[in-house]
C-alpha cells in the first residue's frame, strides 16, 4: 500500500463518480478534491472521473492542476452547447461518438504542475418554470398537508374576524339612550 493519490475538483463540485480498474481502489473525498486509496502497482493505469458543477452564468472557466503530470487529457462536450476553449489545448476538434458529433480538446505529454484552464461557454439557463419546477421539487411533501391546513384554518379565522358584526358606540344594535329624561 503507498500513498493516495490526489485529484483537485473545482469549487461546488458535486456528484463524484470515480472509476479505475485498479483492484479494491476507494476514493476519499476531501475539501478540494479527493484521493484515490489504492495499491497502484507500477505500469499504465486509467482514471477516470465525472463530477457535475452548478453555474449561474452562461460562461464558466475552471483551472485544472495536474501535479503529477499525465500522459494524454481529454475534455469532451456535446458538439451544440456547450462551446469549449482553452488557451492551452487550442481550438476543439469534432469527432464521432456512437453516430454524434462531440468536441475534443486533447492533448499529450503534460508535465508535472501543468495548469490547464478551460472555457465553457453558451451553457444553458433555466427558464422561471423550470427554476420553480426545481424548487418544488425540494420541497418535502410530509410538510405539504400540515401547512396547507395550517394556511386554510388562518385564513378562514380571518375571513371570520373581518366579517363579524362590529359593536361599539353608535351602532344601529344598540338602544337609542334616553337623553332628555322626565322632569
Amino acid at each position: 500500500s503507498g500513498k493516495p493519490v490526489w485529484f483537485g475538483l473545482p469549487a461546488g463540485a458535486q456528484d463524484l463518480r470515480v472509476d479505475t480498474q485498479l483492484l479494491g481502489a476507494d476514493f476519499l473525498l476531501a475539501e478540494e478534491g479527493f484521493a484515490l486509496l489504492a495499491s497502484v502497482p507500477p505500469g499504465e493505469h486509467e482514471v477516470i472521473y465525472t463530477y457535475e458543477l452548478p453555474y449561474t452564468s452562461d460562461t464558466v472557466v475552471f483551472e485544472k492542476r495536474f501535479p503529477y503530470g499525465a500522459d494524454t487529457l481529454r475534455v469532451v462536450a456535446q458538439y451544440d452547447s456547450p462551446k469549449l476553449a482553452s488557451k492551452q489545448l487550442g481550438e476543439p476538434q469534432v469527432i464521432n461518438m456512437g453516430g454524434r458529433p462531440f468536441q475534443l480538446l486533447a492533448t499529450a505529454d503534460l508535465p508535472r504542475e501543468a495548469r490547464i484552464s478551460v472555457e465553457l461557454s453558451g451553457l444553458p439557463r433555466h427558464s422561471l418554470r423550470q427554476k420553480l419546477d426545481r424548487r418544488l421539487d425540494e420541497v418535502r411533501f410530509e410538510y405539504v398537508a400540515p401547512a396547507g391546513l395550517v394556511l386554510f384554518m388562518v385564513l378562514l379565522i380571518g375571513y371570520a374576524l373581518w366579517r363579524r358584526p362590529h359593536t361599539g358606540q353608535g351602532s344601529e344594535a344598540d338602544p337609542p339612550a334616553d337623553t332628555h329624561g322626565d322632569r
